[in-house]
Formats: structure tokens, C-alpha cells, sequence
């Protein structure tokens, strides 16, 4: 077992992470240097004073560093670049292996690729870790009731989820779903 994310969850991320790497290069990337140009000549880095903290995960980085390094994982997820969002998160989880930001996009993107039952259970792992955040919360709830159809496990969700948020569009959509499962759940009885 991973010490970082659940054993399950850790295979169905490294299939997730091979099955995107296949898609990614067994298609023609309109990014690659077109046939006959010249790649410049790679040159060796630079020597460093002293370690560099943000390649050494034994060292400690700036606050303002590691926003950083899950800014660049969020905007990797918001252009669909699953792969490199994945290396992101896993490179922040590294660092800090209860960062729940971190484990609730990797749950994202396994419920993006199919892998519902991984994706709450990385749900399920941050909320274990801290129970107030809401993101985790709605992910879950928007999964269960999406997706899966599962209208009595996505009400408590919900309402957690509400529970945490104040007021706005969110919360306003997920009263909407509390009713709605409700409503789905009251016709079944009958």
C-alpha cells in the first residue's frame, strides 16, 4: 500500500496516467517541431549554490513556491491535461502526502476517466483528513448524484456540503439537488 494515496487508488491513477501517455502519443501532437527543423543542442544547467529546495523533496520550499506547484496542477486539470496534472499532484503529495487540494483532483480526474469507485475513494481520503473541506464534499456529491445515480448517498454529501458554504450559485445548486434526490427517492418508495 501506497503511504500516500490507498493501493487501488494509486494502480488506477498509474492506469490512468499509462492509458493517457498511450492516447497522448499514438496521435499525432500538433505541437512537435515540424519534420527537418533543428532542435537547439540541449546545454548542461548551471551549477547551483547550495541544494535547491524545489528539487529536493527533503527540503523545505516557500509557501508561496508550493501555491505555485498546485496552481500549475490546477491549470493542467482546467486544459484537460491529465497527464501532466497527475505528475503535478503527485509532486505536491510528495511534499505534503495529507494535502487534501491534491487528492481531491486526482479524484477529479479518475471520476473524469471512469474511475468512480477510485474517485470516492480519494474523495473520501481528503474528507478523512479534513472533514470541513467543502471542495471534497461537492466533488463526491456530484459524483454520487450525477453519475452514479445514488440519490441516498449523495444527500448527506450535499448537505455537508451546504452545511460549509455560506451562500452563492454552488450551494444554491446543490439545495436544488437535495431536493430533487429527495424527490427521486420518495418516487421509488412508492
Amino acid at each position: 500500500m501506497s503511504r500516500f494515496l490507498p493501493d487501488r487508488l494509486t494502480l488506477s491513477i498509474f492506469g490512468l496516467t499509462l492509458g493517457l501517455g498511450v492516447a497522448r502519443y499514438t496521435e499525432p501532437d500538433k505541437t512537435m517541431v515540424p519534420e527537418g527543423a533543428r532542435l537547439p543542442v540541449p546545454v548542461e544547467a548551471p551549477q547551483m549554490p547550495g541544494p535547491v529546495a524545489a528539487l529536493d523533496p527533503s527540503k523545505p520550499i516557500p509557501p508561496e513556491v508550493f501555491r505555485g506547484m498546485l496552481d500549475a496542477a490546477h491549470q493542467s486539470l482546467e486544459a484537460s491535461q491529465y497527464q501532466q496534472a497527475i505528475a503535478a499532484y503527485q509532486a505536491v503529495l510528495k511534499r505534503d502526502p495529507k494535502n487534501v487540494e491534491a487528492i481531491t483532483h486526482l479524484g477529479v480526474i479518475l471520476a473524469t476517466a471512469g474511475h468512480d469507485d477510485s474517485a470516492l475513494e480519494a474523495f473520501d481520503k481528503a474528507l478523512a483528513i479534513d472533514p470541513k473541506y467543502a471542495h471534497a464534499w461537492w466533488d463526491k456529491a456530484h459524483l454520487l448524484y450525477e453519475k452514479k445515480q445514488d440519490y441516498k448517498r449523495a444527500i448527506p454529501a450535499l448537505e455537508k456540503f451546504v452545511a460549509l458554504i455560506p451562500s452563492g450559485q454552488d450551494r444554491d445548486r446543490a439545495l436544488k439537488m437535495i431536493q430533487d434526490a429527495k424527490g427521486r427517492l420518495g418516487k421509488s418508495k412508492s
